[in-house]
């Protein structure tokens, strides 16, 4: 049936997080059946009968709804944290490189690094370009903290090294296990007293005059209707598994498979919606690349620009600056070339020289035991080139060698730095034998397209004003952090750091 106007204005009540959501974008959402929830109305806080009440209501129980829940936890107060999947295994915590980006951590003290939020925001502001140097530097501020929660948990690193990763000027990104950091959280949470209502999705927010109160909460085919008497946390992460958002933003982007967690729905997003908050970076999404057509996890990934690769499409030629690094400007470039097999698709090229510099650095991004099966080699590109069916490689790295022994830039795209700001000089791929890894693309977050927050991390309406109630942490609203492309590192490290900040915050609300 088609809606009215009405439907959308409804004043103080929690209308159908799915009807504004919709509304903004032009779209309808899909159903429940589909996945996406419904569009149901809602009710005001007095008319709503609770069924139960919570200081601190989190929904998501991710990296940064993890730290959330830990931190109000700690405070003493009432947390019910809200969690759609049965376990935290598939948060993008636990499934990412294990990446995270802090400032002042006890790593950089025990090496001697010098690092200050003022730093974090020139590089960020060089970086991503349209930040909130507010909101930078109060994450830098909290990167300390966040680095002794590491080490009073015990979180194991897949590394030792504090890496100056894509985006950085000065060493500051750590290498963790990320299962083990993502489940120790957890554990802590619950220890601490936060109660993990597991297999039970968020599906509205309950609003009273202009301020959250509550959740509308649902396991099975039961809903629960939860006060949150100080706050409501949303860190429910990204929409990689909503395609109305993903094609609303950009077309042909939801063909793209999702190896992200199967809860980004979207469906507290339609919720941020609802209450005007707003949202932006649209123009900047996009997916993820580096993983093997054949992999299902991590153990299929190599992202090997940064030893020097070159990127080709699947007739073997070159299409874009590989030292762009990832963001939309790549996304788009991708699109427009030809799909192999009903993907889009594209190999990564080395020479021995790359090959070993990434063999040397190992996993997350390099060749390590469980893909280096997967490169496929040849002693002449030629070969290579046959052995592909990409018959236009050999006359592409022909040009590219030419051009970096000539000049050490590449005149046909512009390359001339690996992969980012201090990544390094690109150099000729010329010493046999040489390698492909084949390439498709997939959606695993998108940390600079989401909703705006502030430096206290208070979701914010469209006139800049802090919504009553609710905090926004973690992937669905990174961007202010972020700006429009991501540094690496830098998403685990923002949630986990506002995560803390929020849940803290939520727990002495009102005091």
């Amino acid at each position: 049936m088609e809606r009215t106007r009405r439907d959308f204005v409804l004043g103080a009540a929690a209308v159908g997080t799915a009807a504004v959501g919709a509304a903004l974008f032009g779209c309808a959402p899909q159903t429940a059946a589909d996945g996406q929830g419904s569009a149901q109305a809602g009710a005001t806080g007095d008319a709503l009968a609770w069924d139960e009440e919570a200081d601190v209501v989190v929904v998501g129980a991710g990296g940064a709804g993890g730290a959330a829940a830990y931190a109000a936890a700690k405070e003493g107060v009432k947390v019910i944290v809200l969690e759609s999947m049965p376990n935290t295994a598939f948060s993008s915590t636990s499934l990412c490189g294990g990446y995270m980006t802090l400032v002042d951590s006890e790593e950089q003290r025990a090496e001697g690094v010098k690092d200050t939020p003022d730093a974090l925001v020139s590089d960020l502001k060089a970086w991503g370009a349209d930040i909130d140097e507010d909101v930078v530097r109060r994450y830098g501020e909290l990167g300390h903290e966040y680095s002794l929660v590491l080490q009073e948990l015990g979180v194991a690193k897949l590394s030792e090294a504090i890496t100056k990763a894509p985006g950085s000027s000065i060493p500051r990104t750590l290498t963790l296990d990320p299962k083990d950091h993502q489940q120790k959280l957890t554990d802590a949470a619950q220890a601490a007293g936060a109660d993990y209502r597991f297999e039970t999705e968020g599906q509205r927010l309950v609003t009273d005059g202009g301020k959250v109160v509550g959740v509308v909460a649902k396991k099975g085919g039961t809903e629960t209707r939860i006060r949150a008497s100080k706050a409501v946390i949303i860190a429910t992460g990204g929409f990689t598994s909503c395609p109305d958002l993903l094609e609303k933003c950009m077309k042909g982007l939801s063909a793209i498979k999702s190896m992200a967690c199967p809860a980004h729905t979207g469906l507290m997003h339609y919720a941020a919606f609802n209450l005007g908050a707003q949202f932006d970076g649209i123009p900047w999404i996009y997916a993820n690349e580096g993983m093997h057509p054949t992999a299902s996890d991590m153990n299929g990934y190599a992202n090997l620009f940064v030893y020097g690769a070159v990127k080709v499409n699947a007739d073997g030629k070159r299409y874009v600056n590989e030292g762009m690094f990832i963001g939309n400007a790549m996304t788009r470039a991708l699109l427009d070339q030809p799909m192999k097999d009903g993907e889009y698709f594209n190999y990564q090229i080395m020479d021995q020289k790359a090959y070993d510099l990434a063999a040397a650095a190992g996993k997350p991004l390099g060749v390590f035991e469980e893909n280096k099966d997967l490169f496929v080699q040849a002693d002449t590109y030629e070969e290579l080139a046959e052995k592909l069916g990409a018959p236009d490689l050999p006359g592409a790295m022909a040009r590219y060698n030419e051009d970096m022994s000539a000049t050490g830039v590449d005149s046909a795209f512009g390359r001339d730095v690996l992969y980012g700001q201090g990544t390094g000089q690109p150099f000729p791929l010329d010493t046999p034998p040489f390698y492909a890894f084949a390439n498709v693309p997939w959606l695993a977050y998108d940390p600079v397209t989401t909703f705006i927050v502030n430096a206290d991390s208070q979701l914010l309406d469209q006139y800049g004003d802090p919504i009553e109630g609710v905090y926004a942490v973690g992937e669905i609203a990174l961007r202010p952090a972020l700006g429009n492309v991501y540094c690496q590192g830098a998403a685990t490290g923002a949630g986990a750091c506002f995560g803390l900040q929020a849940g803290r915050a939520a727990a002495h609300l009102g005091e």
